[in-house]
């Protein structure tokens, strides 16, 4: 799935730019959608680029195999799936959450939130990255216009010329940090530097800044 997923998004990457001039002609600009994931709003559907349909599919039909999959099993973790199986999963359940109006739907939203509480016990018990929790559930709240819980996306706030988070929201900077410190996070300040520094924060994969916490033992359990 994880593959499929990364397969179509490529190609839809490197064949947006020859559809851009016929979107700008045909389309109505106003969903607030950056280019070129606005392509993949194309109106109607039918006639939207082949790579572009391909990813909607895509999405559609990781979303309904892994609702099955949480379904049978809970959230799975690495246990189950192993570290890169685990991070698959989170990969796919941001898609499921993304903001792009041909994907997003209030079921999906509703499938992200239930996969929220699961995250959060997996987390708990090892079995899932605080990356993975703290994205999502950040996500969610974007997606509502919602002040972070984590603030773990750098869409949540922009930078100052002096390096400072600005957020919209009336937000209590030392509780975020107590909440990223409960599930293994490091302060908000460093993520901040690592966004300055030019770095990813919220990737998968062996290079992640925070690599996989140690399973607690089972009589920490």
């Amino acid at each position: 799935m994880f593959t499929e997923d990364q397969e179509a998004m490529c190609a839809f990457l490197a064949d947006a730019d020859s559809h851009r001039e016929r979107f700008e002609r045909t389309q109505a600009i106003g969903s607030g959608t950056p280019w070129p994931y606005a392509l993949l709003e194309w109106d109607p559907p039918r006639e939207a680029p082949s790579a572009a349909k391909r990813v909607v599919s895509a999405v559609r039909r990781n979303t309904a195999r892994l609702r099955e999959i949480v379904s049978e099993y809970g959230w799975p973790g690495r246990s189950l799936v192993g570290e890169d199986g685990a991070d698959a999963a989170w990969l796919l359940l941001q898609h499921t959450n993304s903001r792009v109006t041909t994907i997003r739907s209030a079921a999906g939203d509703e499938f992200c939130r239930s996969c929220v509480v699961l995250l959060r016990d997996a987390v708990a018990r090892g079995e899932a990255h605080p990356r993975h929790l703290a994205a999502i559930a950040d996500s969610l709240r974007l997606s509502n216009d919602e002040p972070p819980e984590y603030a773990s996306l750098p869409e949540q706030y922009p930078l100052d010329v002096d390096g400072r988070a600005i957020f919209r929201w009336d937000v209590d900077p030392a509780a975020i940090d107590e909440r990223r410190a409960a599930i293994g996070l490091p302060p908000l300040a460093t993520d901040i530097a690592r966004y300055q520094d030019g770095g990813r924060v919220n990737q998968i994969g062996p290079d992640r800044w925070e690599p996989w916490p140690l399973k607690p033992s089972r009589q920490a359990e």
